[in-house]
């Protein structure tokens, strides 16, 4: 098997959101956020990291508590466990190995076990130390382990820092009931901080210094797979278009991009602006001024049950192509991505009469904030990777309870984002 076929490991999406207007209106306040700088995770964040004085011997006091510093003091409140969509995959943390549904985090840095259904042995290492990270659901609170982490080909991941969660069963009801019976939490996202590696020092090495997280769909968009090395060259078509995360504030705290939009390459949307790839929004959602441009092209009406666009079969035949031009490389998001997709008009019980459009408002205007974010119904068109770019990676030790534990540390040079289109998306159109 190919180091793609074995560090790949398939996901299911599922949609946590409610009915009618629930769709647009928690997307939006999820967008409201992210122009706050809420960000508990994100390719950016940074943590206050508070412990007891290192002169006491006392472990039961020793206590790191992991919280975002965001730019108005407010608490962590955005994450995989307030989102709109959720992504499910197979994974085993542990020793023993065996196997449970875990949440899947892009941007956050920590994987979180329920305490109530992992068990230390002989070859499990702790720290001495309680671990508290926020999410929007609640503190989990756990004591700290070094551990095996493995997906379901059984390629095993770097032994990496767990928190094993004993507060886990009681948060469990705060999240959505879709994922509800979820096991752990798997964090994947980078940080200017030192980061563990993902499998190991010669796997980074051959990947010319960098760690890659590539994410697809399947054509109907119900599951997809991780890969964590360079995606299958079947999975898209095309060249992959590497750019750097934005330095633009506040789409440079998450894994946002420099890009402009237009409507069938060559009515100009956002000339010149920010995006924001996040996997937990569903809608593509433009900056108000872009959305109202855009609606008077298409001719959509805002649906007065639900908030979203609607279109009629006239107006649906006309349709254009978006264009994202992303670097020097125009990405077009065909026609059939502007049509909100079945499985989830039905799940919220909308009118099957109707053309729901999978384009939203932001909610604010251009310049306050991200100026788009490409939410699922965009991601799930491309082939998209999420990339550290390694400085170095040292070897240190860390002895604990008489065991000592060799790790490979990342210290992140900079960031990257590839994207290419999806194999399964129609040829972009000549325009």
């Amino acid at each position: 098997m190919s180091d793609v076929g074995k560090r790949s490991t398939l996901f299911e999406t599922r949609f946590t959101f409610g009915a009618g207007m629930d769709l647009i209106t928690k997307d939006q306040a999820r967008a409201g956020k992210i122009m706050q700088r809420v960000h508990p995770h994100g390719p950016a964040h940074s943590f206050n990291i508070l412990t007891t004085d290192p002169d006491d011997h006392n472990h039961n006091n020793h206590r790191r508590i992991y919280q975002v510093k965001v730019g108005d003091g407010s608490t962590a409140g955005l994450d995989a466990t307030d989102a709109n969509m959720a992504y499910v995959a197979s994974i085993a943390a542990g020793t023993d190995l065996s196997i449970g549904e875990f949440l899947l985090d892009i941007g956050g840095s920590w994987t979180v076990v329920d305490a109530s259904l992992y068990t230390p042995n002989m070859n499990s290492v702790t720290t001495g130390q309680d671990v508290t990270i926020s999410y929007a659901v609640g503190d989990f609170i756990g004591p700290e382990y070094q551990e095996s982490v493995q997906i379901a080909t059984g390629e095993t991941m770097q032994t990496q820092s767990i928190s094993v969660a004993a507060n886990f069963s009681a948060l469990r009801p705060r999240l959505s009931r879709e994922i509800q019976g979820i096991q752990g939490i798997l964090g994947l996202g980078p940080s200017h901080i030192e980061q563990e590696a993902i499998f190991s020092d010669s796997a980074a090495e051959e990947e010319f210094g960098k760690l890659l997280i590539s994410l697809t769909f399947s054509q109907n968009g119900l599951h997809g797979t991780l890969t964590f090395t360079k995606p299958d060259d079947s999975s898209y078509t095309g060249d992959l278009v590497y750019v750097p995360v934005t330095s633009v504030l506040p789409a440079a705290d998450y894994w946002g991009i420099d890009l402009a939009v237009s409507y069938g390459g060559d009515i100009p949307l956002i000339p010149r602006g920010t995006g924001v790839i996040d996997p937990s929004t569903v809608l593509t959602l433009l900056g108000e001024q872009a959305y109202e441009q855009y609606k008077l092209r298409v001719g959509a009406t805002e649906d007065s049950e639900t908030g979203l666009l609607v279109i009629t079969q006239v107006k649906h035949a006309n349709l254009q192509p978006l264009i994202f031009t992303i670097g020097d490389t125009a990405l077009e998001l065909p026609v059939e991505a502007h049509i909100l997709p079945l499985a989830i008009t039905e799940r919220v019980g909308l009118h099957p009469g109707k053309i729901y459009l999978a384009i939203g408002s932001l909610g604010h205007s251009e310049g306050s904030g991200p100026d788009v974010i490409m939410g699922y119904t965009w991601l799930r068109w491309f082939c998209t990777v999420l990339t550290r770019r390694v400085r170095r990676v040292v070897e240190h030790s860390d002895t604990h309870a008489e065991k000592t534990v060799t790790t490979g540390k990342m210290f992140v040079d900079h960031i990257q984002i590839a994207i290419a289109r999806a194999a399964f998306a129609p040829a972009a159109t000549n325009q």
